[in-house]
């Protein structure tokens, strides 16, 4: 049994929405059957309230001359001790509070927003083009994907081309997964807005499934402008998610935060930065297990 990829993952929550409704139809209204269980539109788009208010959402005409320049972090990033392996960073008020602001306006009033309808949650897909990532705000992400060259997260022969933006709620999660073969073996996350905590599970073998207890190996804060780095054995080798709970607890050990630091969520808004491998490429085939 191989780990969830990103389409097995959302089979998988799909799956667990469908157990959920056929639990709680009889007591569904006309309404709620409708919309969902949380009463919310499954429509490409999504309702108001998904969207964000009117009050919260502003429109930027130039917004590549509004929001200021990404500055190399000076400080180390935080990264587990050992025997914890190397590839895990992250780095704290990587952006300031006017380039979040800038960069959650313009991915709430983008179009091309798409609602899973199995997981209520909100994701826009954007890719680089031949020669750039286009204008307004989208250039902004183009300026990110420098920075995170320049200082040597990815490697020249595969730069960022691809983001992936996830809208969530305070109560919303994502099912412990790996990112998988289509993409290089570095993911690079930064949070707007909300805490959340983050956490890393052992990827098991099939022969160690239902002998080796499932259980977290690390917690992460991911506090609002973080940015968080994985690569490499933290890719490759175990799976990431985010529990839905709308607040929680930091026992010891949490990456970023003190022991009993209370975590209560918002809204949150993630950008997640990676380099999508052209199809059939040796890499993506041979060079990273599913």
């Amino acid at each position: 049994m191989s780990a969830l990829d990103f389409l097995a993952l959302m089979q998988e929550e799909q799956r667990k929405v469908k157990m959920a409704k056929s639990a709680n139809q009889a007591n569904l209204s006309p309404s709620m059957a409708k919309n969902g269980p949380l009463g919310e539109e499954t429509s490409k788009g999504g309702s108001q309230e998904e969207m964000g208010s009117s009050e919260n959402v502003k429109n930027i005409e130039n917004v590549e001359n509004e929001i200021p320049p990404i500055k190399i972090p000076e400080k180390a990033p935080l990264s587990p001790p050992p025997p914890a392996p190397a590839g895990l960073s992250l780095y704290e008020d990587f952006i300031d509070e006017e380039g979040e602001m800038a960069l959650a306006n313009f991915a709430r009033g983008e179009g091309g927003w798409n609602v899973l309808k199995h997981a209520k949650r909100r994701v826009l897909e954007i890719k680089k083009g031949d020669d750039d990532w286009g204008g307004g705000g989208r250039a902004y992400i183009g300026t990110l994907c420098e920075a995170l060259l320049e200082m040597g997260i990815f490697p020249k022969e595969f730069p960022p081309n691809h983001a992936l933006i996830n809208d969530y709620t305070s109560e919303q999660g994502i099912l412990p997964h790996t990112d998988g073969p289509m993409y290089y073996s570095t993911t690079a996350t930064l949070s707007l807005e909300s805490s959340t905590l983050f956490f890393f599970k052992k990827r098991l073998r099939t022969e160690e499934i239902g002998t080796v207890k499932d259980e977290i190996k690390l917690k992460v804060l991911l506090r609002p402008r973080s940015l968080v780095v994985f690569k490499g054995t933290w890719y490759e080798n175990f799976l990431h998610g985010i529990d839905e709970e709308q607040e929680g607890q930091c026992g010891e050990g949490v990456l970023g935060a003190a022991e009993g630091q209370r975590v209560e969520r918002g809204q949150r808004i993630s950008f997640t930065i990676r380099h999508k491998l052209m199809e059939n490429h040796p890499i993506g085939k041979k060079g990273q297990r599913t």
